[in-house]
């Protein structure tokens, strides 16, 4: 077994989560198995002077907390040696999900008069995490999300570090991409083409779950995504009694990533995996909310041409698609074309990392015309639209699609097609060609 790096790599998130628990809220990081939550939470903790950390592995814990005469405050003063009224302390809570008791039990002492704790609560189901602290702590948590490395923490840990804005894909969600920064971005990033794109590619195949990423030996990450799958089913699902029988589920997500990318009828997807239209949706809504997939809907405002109305399915991490394709091969997935639909997957997750602990409204969709117009991915930030196009060539492709999106949503602006090329800019078509190795 050979590791890249035994060192910390730097998460983008762990700024934002010191800076909202300084503020005081309850903080909830949520995020996939193997996210890299328990190594971003211990790099952190050493910047805090006083902090309590409590683990629900504990029987013990579980028992005093579901004891009506003993509970939070009991657990706390039992385990760690710091007075509760001490100013600046941090109780961290972790595997909130095998102690169901203990969030209204946070509820109350927050909410009690006097000097309280900060409180950061995280566990390995980000399902029954985010539901529980939605019921028992409205108005008083903030919610933080951990996914698998970025492509910019992935060049990180392979030590290509991404300068401070250096990389495509804050400009874009920013939306203050112009054809001066888009140059200045390439001429630094261009030195380390090759590289990036050899990166790349390996996150196609074996993903970015961090210590996926870490094994340098190909066989090491393949045994990490086998493992993976075994300890979701077991442990996000089976344990939290999700489903009665995992069967049926384990064989819906190797259905469901043959279609990664792709749109499907629910009713026709429930007949090949021999289950109800009911159940199928249900555990939908359980892929969605372990944080491993997403559907994306159609994009409809407006829309004068009907629009096909299945939804896509995103995987989040196209290291678990290989595993259920059993698909490792990098030459296979180009000859094939699978390499393409492997490609929009990735760019929708980089974009989902990017957003998702904005504050600011926006979502996601594509867009499809029966005349044959496709846009893969659209991003919605207060109204604002970019649509974008993804391909898997260095060749720069016709604009027929963005043009007829541009068309009939009025105020685009700009249109970015996404790219393994070199960056350009059209200024007849006010659009940007970005190198995908620059996000």
């Amino acid at each position: 077994m050979s590791i890249i790096t035994t060192g910390y790599i730097d998460r983008e998130v762990a700024q934002l989560l010191n800076n909202t628990l300084n503020e005081g809220k309850i903080v909830v990081l949520l995020g996939p198995r193997q996210s890299g939550k328990t190594t971003l939470i211990k790099h952190i903790l050493p910047q805090h002077k006083l902090v309590g950390y409590l683990t629900f592995d504990d029987l013990k814990l579980r028992q005093i907390i579901g004891d009506p005469n003993m509970g939070l405050k009991a657990a706390i003063s039992r385990s760690i040696d710091i007075n509760l009224d001490s100013p600046n302390l941090i109780i961290v809570l972790d595997e909130c999900q095998k102690c169901p008791q203990v969030f209204e039990q946070v509820k109350l002492l927050y909410d009690s008069d006097g000097p309280k704790p900060r409180f950061l609560l995280t566990g390995s189901s980000s399902l029954e995490l985010h539901s529980k602290s939605a019921e028992s702590l409205a108005g008083r948590v903030r919610c933080l999300f951990l996914s698998p490395f970025s492509f910019s923490e992935y060049r990180n840990a392979n030590s290509i570090p991404t300068e401070e804005g250096y990389k495509y894909i804050d400009h874009i969600v920013n939306q203050n991409l112009t054809e001066e920064t888009g140059k200045e971005i390439f001429y630094k990033i261009s030195k380390s083409k090759e590289i990036r794109m050899k990166l790349l590619d390996e996150m196609l195949i074996f993903g970015s779950f961090p210590e996926c990423a870490l094994y340098s030996d190909k066989s090491e990450k393949i045994k990490f995504l086998a493992n993976f799958r075994n300890s979701y089913i077991e442990k996000d699902i089976l344990d939290l009694s999700l489903i009665d029988d995992w069967k049926p589920y384990n064989h819906l997500l190797e259905l469901l990533a043959e279609y990664n990318a792709s749109t499907f009828i629910i009713k026709d997807m429930a007949k090949q995996a021999g289950i109800s239209d009911k159940t199928l949706k249900k555990y939908l809504n359980i892929l969605q909310k372990t944080l491993l997939a997403k559907l994306l809907p159609v994009y409809t405002k407006n829309i004068k041409r009907r629009l096909a109305k299945s939804p896509k399915l995103h995987f989040c991490d196209m290291g678990f698609v290989s595993h259920l394709t059993e698909s490792f091969d990098l030459a296979t997935l180009r000859s094939s074309g699978a390499i393409g639909k492997r490609l929009e997957s990735f760019v929708f997750a980089e974009f989902l990392k990017a957003s998702q602990n904005d504050w600011r409204p926006h979502s996601f969709s594509f867009w499809r015309t029966n005349s044959g117009y496709e846009i893969d991915l659209i991003y919605s930030l207060e109204n604002a639209l970019i649509p974008m196009e993804i391909k898997y060539s260095t060749e720069k492709p016709k604009l027929k699609s963005l043009m007829a999106f541009a068309e009939e949503q009025k105020g685009i602006k700009f249109k970015c097609v996404l790219y393994r090329g070199d960056y350009e800019y059209d200024k007849t078509t006010n659009t940007h060609f970005i190198p995908i190795w620059g996000l």
